[in-house]
């Protein structure tokens, strides 16, 4: 099964869009996440098919360990990423590393820019309605 790995995840925002967006497209989504409360409330990420604790996400070898055993299992790795900020790179070079999903420069600078993101995907049925405030110094 064609799966995406999503490193760290917020109640809310981009990054549950994201897996949001993932699960409606039909990918067999995996979050990792260092919070043991989102494993007790295991069923407010219907969109989340395997939800897995690893105690520190900055740890590449725990999360390429758990990779691994996803790919064992017969699940097809398509991509590893991140839309929280201290994990959009170790997800990165995860990818890299394990040669899944590539991620370009660019991939990089849109995700680490959540208004680029929500721009990206405006298109998509299932983005929620949106707007972008400037805060003027004035």
């Amino acid at each position: 099964m064609d799966t995406i790995v999503f490193i760290g995840c917020n109640k809310s925002g981009t990054s549950r869009e994201a897996l949001k967006a993932a699960s409606g497209m039909g990918y067999f989504t995996v979050l990792y996440t260092d919070r043991l409360k989102f494993l007790k409330q295991r069923e407010e990420f219907p969109e989340v098919h395997q939800l897995i604790y690893i105690k520190s996400l900055e740890d590449k070898n725990l999360v390429i360990e758990e990779i691994q055993k996803l790919v064992h299992a017969g699940k097809h790795v398509k991509a590893c990423l991140s839309l929280i900020d201290p994990f959009v790179s170790i997800a990165a070079d995860i990818s890299d590393m394990l040669k899944i999903g590539r991620l370009t420069k660019e991939a990089i600078i849109i995700m680490e820019n959540k208004a680029l993101f929500r721009e990206k995907l405006k298109s998509l049925s299932y983005t929620p309605n949106f707007f972008f405030m400037i805060k003027s110094n004035l």
